[in-house]
């Protein structure tokens, strides 16, 4: 059985297509030829460079000069900014003077978690880290040193987390002599690398709320209306722990955790029990996915196609150029309709299926058609869009 989801992620490959010579395949093979130059010349972009991060609906201008503490946190929100730091934070040791230092970095588009952090712990400023460079967005990152980075290393270490041993080992520091900071250095590197201590999770749904944000995915699939649900981590049993939680919390839940050979992907696609952890988790605090998670509740099969259109415009860009677009939606529900009558018919031990499967063949070359064109529009559209911002290229230009 083939859902909608699976016919396009095959349609760009080249090693579906078949080899005869017919004039749709060469068609398909020399879009997907210009997709791939196009691609190539996306990933050579680098953006320009930004002066502004958003947050909280508001433009901040950087960098955002450095801020006291100004908000005296409750128990659920210090779960909440220790849930983050497990995300998207790093602790790492610097010279003998500066000492540790913590670090918290986001896209320049959603940077409410790094105002909290500088809220909740002041900090040396918020500025940028890294400018974006083809559909990878600029980073802008909240970094906080010396005494303070101490100070709120134990506060985070107080509670259970993923990197309680690293902010332990930035509480206790006591201004190391230089000889010691490259031992502490490689240990910090090691612990990062270390599979996480599952004792040292938190299960509470302020801190899944967190964790959501920092690594969660809602989508609408071309298939269906309901919202699915993914959370992605480096470490199976990680998922696995938060199966288990949301399995106690919501017994109705069904979800699944898959391999994509680097990372491993825990995915609920059960209706009224993604409504029902979806509201959960905005009553914990949810933050970064907030929006989505409003816009996801809102899907019903009227709505389906507003829905996921919104939903690609607040994601990030990854996958964006695979998306079906909403001709690509009915193209793919005619053909799930199409392979669904013909499994029937194989179970039925129907043996008149020739018509049926050249129908299929068929259109399904016509959606590989149609996706490739869509995919070249879409990237030389977003390619002209980041030259006009004033985006420049690295290497050997191509027309576009």
């Amino acid at each position: 059985m083939h859902s909608a989801r699976y016919i396009f992620a095959g349609t760009l490959k080249l090693q579906t297509v078949s080899p005869c010579a017919s004039e749709t395949t060469q068609l398909l093979l020399k879009l997907l030829r210009h997709c791939g130059r196009l691609t190539c010349l996306l990933g050579r972009l680098h953006g320009p460079r930004i002066t502004h991060f958003s947050a909280f609906a508001k433009l901040h201008s950087l960098p955002l000069c450095s801020q006291k503490q100004t908000k005296v946190l409750s128990q659920s929100q210090l779960e909440y900014l220790v849930g983050f730091f497990d995300g998207d934070g790093c602790v790492a040791r610097g010279d003998a003077r500066r000492g540790f230092s913590l670090r918290v970095g986001q896209s320049s588009n959603k940077g409410e978690a790094l105002l909290l952090f500088q809220r909740a712990f002041g900090g040396g400023g918020i500025n940028v880290h890294s400018q974006g460079k083809g559909l990878g967005k600029p980073v802008v990152a909240w970094i906080l040193c010396g005494v303070a980075a101490k100070t709120a290393a134990v506060v985070l270490s107080s509670f259970q987390s993923q990197k309680r041993r690293q902010l332990m080992i930035a509480a206790n520091s006591s201004g190391s002599a230089a000889s010691d900071m490259m031992a502490t250095r490689l240990l910090l590197q090691q612990l990062e690398r270390q599979e996480p201590d599952l004792d040292d999770l938190c299960r509470t749904w302020p801190y899944l709320a967190v964790f959501f944000d920092a690594e969660g995915r809602i989508q609408v699939r071309p298939s269906s209306a309901r919202p699915v649900l993914e959370i992605s981590q480096h470490y199976n049993p990680v998922l696995k722990v938060i199966q288990q939680f949301l399995q106690f919390e919501v017994p109705t839940i069904s979800s699944t955790i898959r391999s994509t050979g680097r990372t491993f992907i825990l995915s609920s696609a059960k209706q009224h029990a993604n409504i029902f952890v979806l509201r959960r988790l905005l009553e914990a605090g949810l933050c970064t996915k907030r929006d989505k998670a409003l816009v996801a509740l809102s899907s019903c099969p009227s709505s389906h196609h507003d829905v996921r259109e919104l939903l690609a415009s607040m994601k990030g860009n990854q996958c964006r150029h695979m998306r079906l677009d909403s001709a690509g939606v009915m193209r793919a529900k005619v053909l799930n309709r199409l392979y669904h009558s013909l499994r029937r018919r194989h179970c039925a031990g129907r043996k008149d299926n020739s018509e049926l499967e050249r129908e299929i063949t068929e259109l399904k070359a016509e959606h590989d058609v149609a996706c490739a064109r869509s995919r070249l529009a879409a990237l030389r559209r977003d390619i002209r869009d980041l030259l006009k911002k004033g985006a420049w290229v690295v290497g050997k230009e191509v027309g576009i």
